[in-house]
């Protein structure tokens, strides 16, 4: 098998799965006992909150577990939203976010809060900083915005943003989706300067069903669920002690093993973007230059991503025509971007790990060649 669709999910690295099973079955108190099993417990979840901080150089008391990226921006969006809108209703957020910021978003509007979406500019079809600011009202409570797009990998004007934001409406709160950009190029607070920032497990070899959201000290949210007090009531409900402590060990690994990770990934990703150029001279390119090179989004025009992907598994080898979450449609981040049709419809994302190997992509080349030559 060649797995090249890794920002739909990774696999549980076994090192990973081994701590989470650990918990499972032998360390299996819940952290809100008071006996020594219960203790051992709440210690192991305050050691992967330790864990995942580092990675982002966090305050560890301003972590929180949830079950996935999802759940973080939804709690960050809705949850500032409602804690916020005596100061404003206001919310700024781009159209090439992902669908549970965009849905998050659109479900506030029926509600009563104004939503501005920011498009990629024509011109270069990528979020510029000033369309951003531009967007900014006096009212404006909350910017949402990626650091790395899932489909196309453009790393996002986070920090100018968040600096210039800051300065000129210091009200106005920063939420961060780093999904695709935690644990995988560096994702630092003092760098980024955010108020809220969100992270997926399954993106970086832990488990699915679990993610973290930062929240800056003293920033209001309101709980989206009631219950006990567990996650500082952030996200109330007994731990998935399994699942955090998997998460926390993958974020330590991430953190010692970064620079080769994402040397090996750059190197995989310029190997097969020259490739792909030098065989198909119709190809267009719709990944930018400085881009995530965890993520390569290629385009062949007069094709269907969907066939090619199709044709590909019967090879067993697994790529993807956009995001995972937008199983079936035509990627509203191409499309929003300002592409014609014909490239939206041959557009194919080819997503790396440092587990891949350039054999593979001769492998995946030669397949292209069979399926679109032919």
């Amino acid at each position: 098998m060649i797995y090249l669709d890794n920002s739909a999910t990774t696999s549980t690295d076994p090192d990973i799965a081994a701590i989470a099973l650990d918990f499972m079955t032998n360390r299996y108190g819940n952290p809100s006992s008071l006996h020594h099993f219960g203790m051992d417990a709440y210690q192991a979840v305050m050691n992967a909150r330790y864990q995942a901080a580092r990675l982002i150089g966090a305050p560890t008391d301003s972590v929180y577990f949830t079950s996935g990226g999802t759940e973080s921006n939804n709690i960050a969006i809705r949850g500032t939203a409602l804690a916020n809108q005596a100061v404003g209703r206001h919310i700024v957020t781009t159209t090439i976010e992902h669908s549970s910021v965009l849905s998050c978003c659109q479900a506030l509007e029926k509600e009563g809060f104004s939503v501005t979406y920011v498009a990629p500019s024509p011109e270069t079809h990528r979020i510029e900083a000033q369309d951003i600011l531009r967007a900014v009202r006096e009212d404006t409570i909350l910017i949402s915005m990626m650091h790395v797009n899932n489909e196309t990998g453009e790393v996002l004007p986070v920090r100018e943003v968040a600096e210039a934001v800051h300065r000129e409406h210091p009200h106005t709160l920063i939420h961060c989706d780093t999904v695709q950009s935690f644990g995988k190029i560096p994702v630092k607070l003092h760098e980024l300067k955010v108020d809220l920032l969100s992270a997926s497990g399954h993106k970086i070899h832990a488990p699915k069903g679990i993610g973290m959201l930062y929240i800056r000290p003293q920033v209001p949210v309101t709980p989206l669920e009631y219950g006990g007090a567990q996650e500082g009531h952030v996200n109330p409900g007994t731990e998935s002690v399994p699942l955090i402590c998997a998460f926390g060990a993958a974020a330590e690994k991430r953190l010692l093993n970064m620079k080769q990770n994402l040397e090996q990934v750059t190197r995989l990703n310029r190997y097969c973007r020259n490739a792909i150029i030098d065989a198909f001279p119709q190809v267009q390119i719709l990944s930018p230059e400085d881009a995530c090179p965890y993520v390569l989004n290629c385009s062949f025009p007069g094709t269907q991503s969907g066939d090619l992907v199709d044709a590909l598994s019967m090879r067993d080898i697994y790529v993807s025509a956009g995001s995972a979450c937008s199983r079936g449609t035509l990627s509203h981040v191409l499309k929003s971007a300002g592409y014609e049709a014909s490239l939206v419809e041959g557009a194919l994302r080819i997503s790396f790990d440092a587990q891949n190997t350039t054999e593979e992509i001769d492998t995946l080349l030669q397949a292209f060649k069979d399926l679109i030559l032919k």
